[in-house]
């Protein structure tokens, strides 16, 4: 996850391929619903914001279309891929699936370590949710500490290729609550991921995913109201 800095700094020699460059500077601005659903993303455009070469532009943008972050529109160009309240519903009902999964996994495998790791992801959430309930904004700060805090519920479920899907749902849904932010704006959620930690801290499996599973939903009934409304 890029900081802040690095998002707001220019491409320099030798740190590294131009193309790493641009691919984590404009998904992360995809995902913290800085570049909108629907946006054209115009090469020569980013290039020249972000001082680099157009070809390392493309190539950036045609990894972020594996990812469907991204999508080409009839070989004339590149947008943000749209939202559609069917797929964040059929996005939402699997991801608790697998979710419930890693969670369940994770609490009855999980030492010490595990549990360390954890509550240092809750801290750090709790601290830069509060930012988050104030503004409405999605910062990367944010959005790197929710995300390490979700990863540290699973981290101990021991298999790679669950931690990896669950992984890729929580990146595809991020987008959603993203672009639900810039519509509805604040939400409390300190509280709902302290519940989750405590539960999972307390080995309640059960608890822990009727809990996560509530909490998933929440939010997406948040997101399908303001994709309505707006």
């Amino acid at each position: 996850m890029l900081s802040e800095a690095k998002i707001n700094e220019r491409y320099e020699p030798g740190t590294g391929s131009q193309a790493s460059f641009a691919y984590d500077a404009i998904r992360t601005d995809i995902l913290c619903g800085h570049h909108m659903p629907h946006k054209k993303l115009k090469v020569h455009e980013l290039a020249h914001s972000l001082s680099i070469s157009p070809g390392a532009v493309r190539e950036a943008l045609f990894r972020l279309v594996s990812e469907q972050l991204v999508e080409i529109r009839d070989q004339r160009g590149f947008a943000v891929t749209p939202v559609s309240i069917t797929d964040l519903q059929e996005l939402t009902d699997l991801r608790c699936e697998i979710e419930s999964i890693a969670c369940r996994r994770s609490v009855e495998r999980g030492g010490l370590e595990w549990e360390s790791g954890l509550v240092a992801a809750q801290y750090k959430l709790r601290v830069t949710s509060e930012h988050y309930a104030e503004t409405g904004e999605v910062s990367v700060e944010f959005l790197g500490a929710h995300a390490t805090f979700h990863q540290a519920l699973a981290a101990a479920a021991g298999n790679s290729r669950l931690l990896a899907m669950r992984a890729q749902l929580y990146e595809q849904h991020q987008r959603f609550r993203a672009y639900y932010a810039h519509l509805a704006g604040r939400r409390h959620l300190a509280a709902e991921h302290d519940k989750l930690a405590e539960l999972a801290l307390a080995r309640k499996p059960d608890a822990l995913v009727e809990a996560m599973v509530d909490h998933l939903s929440q939010s997406t009934r948040r997101i399908v109201q303001a994709i309505q409304q707006s």
